[in-house]
């Protein structure tokens, strides 16, 4: 693994979430949409950005393959690192008073291990290297 792929990686997630909370901000508090439409509105958004930028800075050689079906593959990806993300959360807040108290630590522990999944899955599924033959 990469060391600057792996920085990438992490300033496009950041970058990510600042889109995701821009628009869900801005569609809650200016528009006065409820959270949970505007995080339905920004989510997307956000997503579709991390795809770009890591298509074409964090995994330069990724932009060889067919759009749609990375893209879609992306989309799944990251779905499914939500749910890892969200589930221990949830664990952990269930089966532990330390982190009932202290939530933004199951944040954290969520994000990171759903981080480490899609990164693996980025590297060697959505963004690996065309084969040569």
């Amino acid at each position: 693994m990469q060391s600057k792929q792996i920085l990438r990686f992490g300033v496009v997630g950041i970058i990510g979430y600042l889109i995701d909370a821009s628009i869900l901000t801005f569609f809650d508090w200016v528009l006065n949409f409820s959270p949970l439409y505007a995080r339905a509105i920004s989510f997307p958004i956000a997503l579709s950005c991390t795809w770009y930028l890591n298509r074409t800075w964090t995994f330069k050689h990724g932009a060889l393959k067919d759009v749609r079906s990375q893209y879609a593959l992306y989309v799944f990806i990251q779905v499914v690192g939500r749910v890892i993300d969200y589930s221990i959360f949830a664990l952990l807040i269930i089966t532990y008073s330390l982190f009932e108290s202290y939530s933004f630590l199951a944040v954290a522990v969520g994000s990171l291990i759903a981080m480490v999944f899609t990164y693996l899955c980025s590297t060697y599924l959505v963004f690996s290297k065309p084969s040569s033959s």
